[in-house]
């Protein structure tokens, strides 16, 4: 089997009483964030701010979160307005990737009647065909996916030459 190794418990590994966590490629995002937020809340917070990367939250770990930016006095970010992007159909779409994609949620979701009619309810022009289906989804995540690789991929290039 192939395994991911947490980095942070790698960092951690000189320390005798730290056991270097393993995971299948399998294994879902929810359970990283979870070992994240229960053995090393104190660094990953702190590294996903200054790398601007919005942590996925789960109710599960939310009170962790929030005691966590209390005591380092910072505002819980649960509690925080979010921000009103101005609406296309296109930053509707990215928004929609980025819900599935942080909140684990099910591609799937999408076909949800309920769902469907929710947004339309919210937004008079916009249509049925508006909306993706899984598979149209499903093809804007690999897209988001590949964009971001390609772009991880220059900027380590970049920082090898240095």
């Amino acid at each position: 089997y192939l395994f991911i190794h947490c980095n942070f418990s790698l960092l951690q590994k000189s320390q005798p009483t730290h056991r270097i966590s393993h995971y299948k490629l399998s294994t879902t995002t929810g359970i990283l964030r979870r070992h994240l937020a229960n053995i090393h809340l104190d660094h990953w917070i702190p590294a996903c701010d200054q790398l601007k990367i919005t942590i996925g939250r789960s109710a599960e770990i939310n009170s962790l979160i929030d005691a966590h930016r209390e005591k380092h006095n910072e505002n819980p970010t649960a509690k925080a307005s979010p921000k009103r992007q101005p609406f296309s159909k296109e930053a509707f779409v990215e928004a929609l990737v980025d819900w599935v994609v942080s909140d684990d949620q099910s591609i799937n979701v999408i076909e949800n009647e309920k769902l469907r009619s929710l947004f339309l309810m919210l937004r008079e022009d916009l249509t049925d065909e508006d909306i993706p289906h899984r598979t149209q989804l499903r093809n804007k995540i690999m897209e988001t996916w590949d964009n971001h690789l390609n772009r991880l991929r220059d900027e380590l290039t970049v920082s090898t030459l240095f």
